[in-house]
């Protein structure tokens, strides 16, 4: 009777009952150590720190190649040289174009390849861009919208649209020539390009083709296409 009585109490009633501790809640709080540690943050370049610093190109070109080949996909190399910009540094002075075309030019460059590539600083007017995954035809579509985002940049200190010669390199799985040798035929390809002006000068390496001349695409070609 009297324990009846209790029980009817309101405040027994109302009592909260703590639940008791089970395994689980021990092994939950047990850190987590399979959790990799934060990647540290890419290495942009110091001048401008826009785009990433040319020490990380062949470090880069060598993960994605790896992981592209695990993939059985090809990875694009691509050199960018801005036409005429020497002419400009004459012109305007060498801290003027630093300042105001080089930063925003650069901004362009970085978007064409954000969310599906790598873009670098490699000198005072040439970058770099990887593209994993990309063939010829889409390295050459994004190639091709960078060429036009570029000619569209409107800067006063700009007397006609800026057009840039650009040589790419497509590495298929397997391809024989090593990280270095990939960013050399790109430059020779830029090299080639630089002789029309405004075009994209692209060599292919795979298992059975080793990179041996260049075929260029005008942008006059590119329209007609």
């Amino acid at each position: 009777a009297v324990l009846d009585t209790l029980f009817e109490e309101d405040w027994f009633r109302s009592a909260a009952i703590n639940r008791v501790p089970r395994v689980r809640d021990f092994i939950a709080s047990i850190p987590d150590m399979s959790i990799r540690p934060p990647m540290p943050p890419p290495l942009l370049d110091d001048k401008f720190g826009i785009l990433l610093g040319a020490s990380s190109i062949l470090g880069d070109i060598r993960d994605l190649r790896g992981e592209c080949e695990d993939r059985f996909t090809p990875i694009s190399l691509a050199f960018v040289d801005v036409d005429g910009l020497k002419a400009l540094n004459t012109e305007l002075g060498e801290t003027w174009v630093d300042s105001l075309v080089l930063p925003p030019l650069m901004r362009i460059v970085e978007g064409s390849v954000f969310g599906h590539g790598s873009a670098y600083r490699y000198g005072g007017d040439e970058f770099v861009l990887l593209l994993p995954s990309a063939t010829w035809p889409i390295a050459r579509a994004v190639l091709e919208r960078l060429q036009n985002d570029l000619a569209q940049l409107q800067l006063a200190e700009l007397k006609s649209p800026l057009t840039v010669s650009i040589g790419l390199c497509v590495l298929l799985p397997d391809a024989p020539i090593t990280d270095r040798e990939a960013l050399h035929w790109a430059a020779l390809a830029k090299r080639q390009a630089k002789t029309v002006r405004n075009s994209i000068a692209f060599v292919i390496s795979s298992r059975e083709i080793e990179p041996s001349g260049f075929q260029v695409l005008s942008a006059k070609d590119a329209a007609q296409r």
